[in-house]
């Protein structure tokens, strides 16, 4: 009998990660997106595993998911393959640990169906990995902080109940749940949530278990370690919990606690429908702020349905636990990202995930209370939706694999933002389309006059296509606006050095460096730029910086040993000019033939 069950277990995990690799098949060759290129690919401290100071102080409270770039870096590179495998892993990992959850809760109110204990949960679980809302935080790279905070938060909730059972090896179950809350914590700040879950948990479902006080005490203490790991560590900046910049329009446009909080009524209306009828997905939603209540009728809507959610969870603590305990968990998954902490952004469909193992596991429950008695109907049903679910994720990832069709699809949803345009710019731009980047990074300036990314861009643009004149103006501006934006001077010294204004190239690079001490490309445009000026010494410095703060970047092997060649340093540049090739950069013809002629002497 023992070996049935496990045979029927591995079964389903197969089912579960089967399904779930199908439906992201097509999302390993997603490119870098968004905050991917300032977080992972531009990102110096994820370079060098063996730092771990400089890791760990990068951003503590989330340490342990840069920890996991690294490593992939370590591994691969920038080869986004890697990154997105890891990321569907640990979304197959949540899977597992939420139909474990739902087992346990449903044996927690006695009941007796195995039919239902069997299906309800592997449904669940099926609804979380296949649910295309949850795509922005699997195929989105960078949110691999909320996939592996809700597995460290999933994870040591099901390690609770089990310690909570009080049967052989509760203690260790109890120290398990402890480790993973704490590895939480240095992932990211929604594992905040989890001395509340383990207080709703006991509430709901065992009074007549465990003492109230110990429970009570012990959630207390998470959260207090929780508070203190953030405050000693600095991760979050007590000004922005009060009010931060809208990014949209000037910098003087903020967005205050009370602002966020009722603009949230609205974002709530928005989650539900994704929830409950996920189309009309936005990587970059718009939404108008609102100043009351009533300030538009998504907002009053918004609310009355928490209410409604708030008062149903009230309603049936007595009546069903099972659906008491889904809305309840759904309701504290969301608040700690959408309720009085303000952020510039109003929504965003990451902030689902960890939610969505609340609805995951009340949706089908809540059917078999339905249908239940139906068996061949109730499985049929949940069947087509998850092949419903499992066809919109497929959809929903191809898009993320073009980007130009992503942020295209942004900006006719979002026509009055300035980010989309200036993101399908940036795709037009490494499409070619010059005139359409243009155009785009114009309309992203015109709908926000500060845009400082959008004077940058269109000046690279304008610098590509010999309009020196339109790109020193924009490089200025950018400047003007943002006195310490390294990038812009990084790009203005490239265009000194084309224009021969060696002096003030020169400056521009030292300039950039100071303001990115991180950024590898002042480096290497400082030591190209010392190339052409035959000053071979201090370019191959220039170079070897670049080099220890980028190992896995190809072409800088390659600057290196063209400096190496012309100082006949044969052996040096022979070295570089195979790691640049293994690497996968494709060396100068022109090296590669004085090299091979070298090599034959």
């Amino acid at each position: 009998m023992k070996i049935m069950r496990q045979y029927v277990d591995f079964m389903v995990m197969f089912a579960i990660g089967f399904f779930a690799f199908i439906v992201y098949s097509n999302s390993f060759s997603v490119p870098f997106q968004f905050d991917d290129i300032p977080c992972i690919s531009g990102n110096n401290a994820i370079r060098h595993i063996e730092n771990f100071r400089e890791l760990f102080f990068y951003w503590p409270t989330r340490f342990l998911t840069y920890l996991t770039f690294a490593i992939n870096y370590k591994i691969h590179g920038y080869s986004v393959i890697g990154y997105h495998v890891v990321n569907l892993l640990i979304h197959i990992g949540c899977g597992f640990m939420l139909w474990r959850i739902a087992i346990k809760l449903l044996k927690e109110i006695d009941m007796k169906d195995n039919f239902g204990i069997f299906l309800i949960p592997v449904f669940a679980a099926l609804i979380f990995v296949l649910h295309p809302v949850q795509t922005q935080a699997v195929t989105y790279i960078y949110q691999r902080h909320t996939c592996l905070a809700t597995l460290f938060v999933l994870s040591a909730f099901l390690c609770w109940i089990k310690a909570s059972d009080k049967k052989e090896y509760g203690w260790f179950w109890f120290g398990l749940s402890f480790l993973l809350s704490v590895a939480g914590m240095f992932t990211k700040e929604i594992s905040v949530v989890i001395p509340f879950i383990f207080a709703i948990h006991f509430f709901w479902f065992k009074t007549s278990v465990m003492k109230t006080w110990k429970v009570m005490f012990w959630c207390a203490f998470l959260l207090a370690l929780f508070l203190y790991i953030v405050l000693i560590t600095n991760s979050i900046n007590p000004a922005e919990i009060k009010q931060v910049n809208l990014m949209k329009g000037s910098p003087e446009i903020i967005i205050t606690q009370k602002e966020y909080f009722l603009t949230q009524g609205h974002s709530f209306l928005i989650y539900l429908k994704l929830l409950v009828f996920p189309i009309k997905q936005n990587i970059d939603y718009d939404i108008p702020v609102s100043k009351s209540v009533f300030s538009t009728p998504e907002t009053f809507s918004g609310f009355i349905l928490m209410l409604a959610i708030f008062s149903l969870s009230l309603l049936f603590f007595k009546r069903d636990r099972i659906i008491s305990f889904g809305l309840v968990f759904f309701i504290v998954s969301i608040i700690p990202q959408s309720s009085i902490i303000p952020k510039p952004d109003f929504i965003v469909e990451h902030r689902l995930y960890l939610a969505m193992a609340g609805f995951a596991i009340l949706f089908p429950f809540i059917l078999y209370r339905l249908i239940g008695q139906k068996r061949l109907v109730f499985t049929v049903v949940l069947s087509f939706l998850m092949i419903f679910y499992g066809i919109m994720t497929y959809q929903r990832n191809s898009l993320w694999k073009d980007p130009l069709k992503l942020w295209n699809d942004a900006v006719t949803k979002s026509p009055g933002k300035a980010r989309p345009y200036l993101n399908r710019g940036l795709a037009y731009a490494q499409k070619g389309d010059i005139d359409n980047a243009i155009k785009d990074y114009t309309t992203a300036i015109q709908l926000n006059p500060w845009y400082v990314e959008a004077y940058n861009n269109r000046g690279v643009i304008f610098a590509s296509i010999k309009k020196y004149e339109q790109a020193f103006k924009d490089f200025n501006k950018a400047i003007d606006l943002k006195p310490e934006y390294a990038i812009a001077y990084n790009n203005r010294g490239v265009l000194y050095s084309t224009t021969g204004q060696w002096e003030l190239a020169f400056k521009d690079f030292d300039v950039a460096l100071k303001y990115g001490s991180t950024y590898v490309d002042p480096l290497k445009n400082r030591g190209i730029a010392f190339l052409i000026q035959k000053d071979l010494e201090n370019a191959i410095r220039d170079f070897s910086r670049a080099i220890e703060m980028d190992p896995k970047n190809g072409q800088l092997y390659n600057y290196r040993a063209i400096a190496y060649l012309l100082r006949n340093e044969m052996k040096s540049a022979e070295r570089d000019a195979k790691s640049a090739a293994k690497l996968g950069y494709s060396i100068e013809p022109a090296l590669r033939v004085l090299l091979e002629t070298s090599s034959k002497r």
